[in-house]
């Protein structure tokens, strides 16, 4: 039981580390085109 749940919150942290990487990537390019069009 105990290696199943390690399992699933390593799972768990990838989900969390994914959707924060989404997310930043996501601000980035909304900041990069927000730059680009302002020049």
């Amino acid at each position: 039981m105990k290696f199943v749940e390690q399992r699933y919150e390593k799972g768990f942290w990838l989900m969390s580390s994914l959707t924060a990487l989404f997310v930043i990537f996501s601000l980035m390019l909304f900041l990069y085109n927000e730059y680009e069009r302002d020049t």
